[in-house]
């Protein structure tokens, strides 16, 4: 019984700072996205990598990875579409955004970004 209430313990004890870093995630991918549409009204064009909004002076270098170091990704799909996608410690849920498991061997959801011309 007492391993059974030590183990609700340590579940809820420690549920909070994962997902809060889970969210922490979400909102770094939505500057990123933002970002990406700044490129994107600019340049014409969105980017090769990600590396290219750091040298087009739109983000610090600090936006190509995660608190843990782990690097979020990015591939361009079309001239207007792209994914960004970030390895997570719990399904992002409760996010609004659409996003997939694009990777269940590190956990990685992917979201698929279409920008819109005007």
């Amino acid at each position: 019984m007492a391993v059974v209430a030590l183990g609700v313990f340590i579940f809820f004890k420690t549920r909070p700072a994962t997902m809060s870093k889970d969210s922490r995630r979400v909102a770094e991918l939505r500057y990123v996205m933002s970002k990406m549409r700044v490129y994107y009204e600019e340049k014409g064009s969105l980017p090769e990598n990600l590396s290219e909004i750091i040298t087009a002076n739109l983000a610090s270098s600090t936006l190509l990875e995660d608190y843990r170091g782990t690097q979020y990704g990015y591939e361009r799909k079309s001239s207007t579409t792209y994914i960004v996608s970030a390895v997570f410690d719990n399904n992002p849920g409760n996010d609004p955004m659409s996003h997939y498991l694009c990777s269940e061997t590190e956990n990685r959801y992917c979201y698929d970004v279409s920008l819109t011309t005007k």
